[in-house]
């Protein structure tokens, strides 16, 4: 489906989700996904006005009012689409109108370049195993406990014959 000025946004998930605000940009952890998103500041100014009643155009005009320069419609749908993508919106719109249209739109018209580059960028947040760094962990050959294993990622406790003490070895 391709964006209107008159289409409806989708509401902003609030559910799941830890939002911190620095400066002008927005960092947000989804608690669901294990999932970390910042969001530049024109992103973060449309996902605080997707509140699920207000249209693109009306979105458009108060983002312009709080970035102080032009936010247009198709800017308002791209950063609509990353939102979306990220999983940060309720539902899921789809607008038809490609990235490099939209980087075509905004070249020519010159307003809405701001919103060329990505707006969201996202990271899948490691385990807390996965989140040792390398020295918090027992590489290969090194020793562990069955009891309590702290091999690196990848390795397991392997205990030879009875007891809990033995190495850690590549799983297989």
């Amino acid at each position: 489906m391709k964006w209107s000025p008159e289409t409806v946004v989708a509401a902003a998930r609030s559910e799941g989700l830890v939002v911190e605000q620095l400066d002008a940009e927005t960092l947000i952890y989804d608690l669901e996904r294990d999932q970390a998103h910042h969001l530049n500041a024109a992103a973060a100014t449309v996902f605080e006005l997707c509140d699920g009643r207000a249209t693109i155009a009306e979105v458009a005009a108060e983002a312009t009012r709080w970035l102080e320069r032009p936010v247009t419609p198709d800017a308002v749908a791209e950063a609509l689409d990353q939102l979306a993508e990220s999983g940060l919106l309720d539902g899921v719109p789809e607008t038809g109108l490609a990235r490099r249209e939209l980087v075509r739109k905004a070249a020519v018209a010159g307003a809405g370049a701001a919103f060329a580059a990505p707006l969201v960028k996202s990271i899948v947040a490691p385990t807390p195993a996965h989140a040792q760094s390398p020295g918090d962990c027992a590489g290969r050959g090194e020793p562990c406990t069955t009891t309590a294993p702290d091999c690196c990622p990848g390795l397991g406790c392997f205990v030879p014959g009875k007891g809990t003490l033995g190495t850690c070895q590549p799983n297989t």
